[in-house]
């Protein structure tokens, strides 16, 4: 026995029929149910894992106590974002500095590119 299903593909413009077999449509609808369960047990798993993969962060800068998981991060927190990072870097035309190179030429494009060019 045969049942009829309605394809949309080409909606609105035009609704194709076709028929297909109910051990077919059974099989499908037992595949999206497994679908389904699967997504609802890695979600639940999700919820179960909470905050456990949060790394304990042990690189804590002296200067301010801002905490890192990893040394590279805490090197760069004191080479630019610190209280006492010094920006190595200083516009010609006026008194704007920055640690960054592209901070840099994004500032002078934005506001001295008339003198640049």
């Amino acid at each position: 026995m045969s049942t009829m299903r309605v394809i949309s593909l080409l909606w609105p413009y035009k609704t194709i029929f076709a028929f297909e077999p109910e051990n077919q449509l059974a099989r499908r609808n037992d595949w999206q149910q497994q679908q389904q369960q699967r997504q609802q047990q890695l979600q639940q798993q999700h919820r179960q894992a909470g905050n456990s993969d949060i790394r304990e962060r042990n690189f804590v800068c002296v200067e301010c106590g801002k905490a890192y998981a990893v040394h590279r991060s805490l090197w760069r927190h004191l080479k630019f974002e610190c209280v006492n990072a010094k920006p190595k870097l200083a516009c010609d035309a006026c008194p704007y500095e920055s640690p960054h190179k592209w901070c840099m030429e994004n500032h002078k494009k934005r506001h001295h590119s008339n003198v640049c060019n």
